[in-house]
């Protein structure tokens, strides 16, 4: 897995009440700000360009919930990722964490991975109606 993606992503509203759709706009581009091998050194990046195609999961955790949604970035790197925000959701600060990949060769001796992380802890807020 080489670590090659810069992730940006930001809510489109900063608050959803219980029962709406939060919609978390992300772009992904190349290279990371991180060395590709993971050992977390941080790279100037002279030069991005947007990573097209690239699976992006967000995972959604209000108090003990959590919710899930997934997008595809598109010519971009852009990708409007939708989490439904359920019943059982309590109010409080939605923390963001943000994952892409993409897989390059996958063969039965070689596995090559695209990927990046990044954590937003004030995502949004979430309000009962």
């Amino acid at each position: 897995a080489l670590k090659t993606f810069y992730i940006e992503a930001k809510a489109a509203k900063k608050v959803y009440k219980v029962g709406q759709t939060a919609v978390i706009n992300v772009n992904i581009t190349r290279p990371s700000d991180q060395d590709p091998a993971g050992m977390g050194i941080p790279m100037e990046r002279p030069v991005t360009e947007p990573a097209q195609d690239v699976n992006v999961g967000i995972g959604v955790r209000v108090g003990d919930v959590f919710l899930f949604g997934y997008g595809l970035t598109d010519a971009k790197g852009n990708a409007a990722v939708k989490v439904k925000i359920e019943s059982w959701t309590p109010a409080g600060t939605a923390i963001a964490d943000i994952f892409a990949w993409l897989i390059q060769a996958d063969t039965p001796c070689l596995r090559i991975e695209e990927n990046g992380y990044r954590q937003n802890p004030r995502a949004f807020k979430v309000v009962k109606r």
